[in-house]
């Protein structure tokens, strides 16, 4: 999991430079900026067909480039915003294949949860999860538990928990992580006998243990302690 966070912000990265790099060279030939623009680094918005990591990637190239370079505020906020939507587009073309338009979507759904649009980022979270087998379905439907907790609604997200736990994702890392979360709802609730027993199975039964999900657990348990 670890790595394939790395191989995403690195792609990400990566696609980004490429962009400011493209329209700083249109941008020299006095054709990037201005009312009519020519940005040989739009070409680059196919590229969510082969990596979602694309899509946050080409956003932020757009933004560093409009700073850089663009035409005021309204290039940095509209033409940013236009080239996520150019991107995020691929997930409704009917040509794309069900693994990247999944991809696509989570990648959305990210973007829009680390920009604090929880509210719009759940929808996509809740239609992803649905299929658990998949690194982006098995952290959707921890991201949904997570939304619902922090909602105050503790019944339903222990609920959830168990109907994810039920459905075998091969995800370890967050099934571990709803079980984490579980280990809080008892916690909530003054039950330290069950909440110690949840951490515990985690300390006892997880690997690796060097990604952090034992770390946490321990430090849930020692945090009972207190």
């Amino acid at each position: 999991m670890k790595n394939k966070n790395v191989l995403y912000l690195t792609q990400a990265a990566m696609i980004a430079a490429l962009y400011v790099v493209l329209t700083m060279i249109a941008n020299a030939l006095g054709i990037a900026s201005g009312n009519i623009q020519v940005r040989f680094s739009e070409a680059l918005t196919v590229l969510p067909f082969l990596t979602p990591a694309a899509v946050p990637g080409l956003f932020i190239g757009c933004l560093i480039s409009n700073m850089l370079g663009g035409f005021g505020i309204i290039d940095i906020v509209l033409g940013s915003a236009a080239t996520l939507a150019a991107a995020a587009e691929v997930e409704t073309l009917p040509d794309a294949g069900t693994t990247a338009q999944r991809e696509a979507k989570f990648a959305c759904a990210t973007i829009l949860r680390r920009g604090g649009k929880q509210a719009e980022a759940l929808p996509l979270y809740r239609e992803l999860s649905r299929e658990v087998k998949t690194a982006e379905g098995a952290e959707s439907a921890y991201r949904v538990i997570e939304a619902t907790l922090a909602g105050g609604e503790a019944a339903a997200a222990e609920t959830l928990i168990f109907a994810f736990a039920e459905k075998g994702s091969p995800h370890a890392y967050w099934v571990a992580k709803a079980y984490i979360a579980l280990g809080d709802i008892y916690a909530g609730r003054d039950d330290s006998f069950q909440a110690r027993a949840t951490y515990q199975s985690i300390v006892d039964g997880y690997s690796p243990a060097d990604d952090g999900i034992v770390a946490e657990a321990k430090a849930r348990i020692e945090k009972l302690k207190k």
